[in-house]
């Protein structure tokens, strides 16, 4: 067997390739297409699944991607100016390691070995998920499973129609309402999760742990025969412990301060709140925010998630537009 040693991309073994599939290693089966432009044809692969192999192949660096864009994740103003990408991280697998990694990552495959019986293909090392090593889920790059919990729908009826207003949510004594439309939230047990790399880190949030996730850039994976949701790191913005929701990454929980309306006329409660929240007090500091507040502070804030049932809310620290002093009398 050659000896393959990459710069960017890993070695891995599937089981077989024929002239119109390839079987991988998880019983699924990647069909060949062919896309057009013009007169050149461009052959790939494709399944809305993801692929297990054997890593025959490691390499030097972790790679180059961009994991900070907007779209994937949220980012300060700083960091929408600063390209943070995965390279300078640890390549973290060995020859032998079992890992996963997503049929995209072979729509075109670079073929580095071929026979009957197998096929080694070249896969970038950012895009795998996880390894399997002894039986245990250790996830690579910034990536994290969760179990999903459902909840119970919560339906009105409105113009000769029901429909499903939101999720509701039990803890303890904690009760919460997710909406199903506008913000979506998920929310699960960790399955397993590591501290990530430089730009997408997370340090509180372990296995077993029940959080809050931004479902963007999820999908349903099969490990180890387990059906999971896969997501970003940075995109779990909450956790909750003993009936209470607490911010994690670069997160922030808040007291909300509703507008005072100064009027010589009466106005009723219910035209206060629907007021916009701007401003409130810090009650939970996530271990990722970079802001130098902390709980006490007061801050004004242009965006923020909030859960019916619950007196705080959350808001990401690029959501912070600046910490005030109210003036003594």
């Amino acid at each position: 067997m050659n000896n393959y040693q990459g710069t960017y991309s890993v070695a891995i073994e599937l089981d077989s390739l024929m002239s119109d599939q390839m079987e991988v290693g998880n019983g699924l089966k990647l069909y060949k297409s062919v896309s057009r432009t013009g007169t050149k044809e461009k052959g790939f692969y494709s399944h809305f699944h993801n692929i297990k192999g054997k890593v025959v192949g490691t390499c030097t660096h972790s790679g180059n991607m961009i994991i900070n864009h907007e779209k994937s994740c949220p980012i300060t103003d700083a960091e929408r100016y600063e390209k943070v990408t995965t390279t300078g991280n640890p390549v973290d697998v060995e020859a032998g390691d079992t890992v996963y990694f997503s049929f995209l990552a072979v729509e075109n495959p670079v073929i580095l070995e071929q026979s009957a019986k197998k096929v080694i293909i070249s896969v970038k090392y950012h895009d795998l998920f996880c390894k399997v090593v002894d039986g245990e889920i250790k996830m690579l790059n910034h990536y994290l499973l969760y179990e999903p919990y459902h909840g119970e729908d919560i339906e009105e009826f409105e113009a000769g129609k029901i429909t499903v207003k939101g999720k509701r949510i039990k803890y303890g004594t904690l009760e919460l309402v997710l909406p199903s439309s506008g913000r979506r939230i998920g929310h699960g047990k960790v399955i397993a999760a590591n501290k990530g790399i430089k730009g997408a880190r997370l340090e509180d949030v372990a296995e077993g742990d029940t959080v809050l996730v931004h479902k963007k850039r999820e999908q349903e994976v099969e490990i180890e025969g387990k059906k999971v949701f896969l997501t970003w790191n940075v995109n779990v913005f909450a956790k909750i412990e003993e009936n209470e929701i607490k911010p994690v990454g670069k997160y922030f929980s808040i007291k909300p301060e509703r507008p005072q309306i100064k009027s010589t006329l009466f106005i009723p409660e219910t035209v206060i709140d629907k007021q916009k929240i701007t401003d409130g007090e810090i009650t939970g500091v996530g271990t990722g925010c970079t802001y130098p507040l902390q709980k006490g502070d007061r801050v004004r804030f242009n965006d923020f998630i909030q859960f019916e049932g619950y007196n705080d809310i959350l808001a990401f620290e690029g959501q912070i537009l600046f910490k005030w002093e109210p003036k003594q009398p």
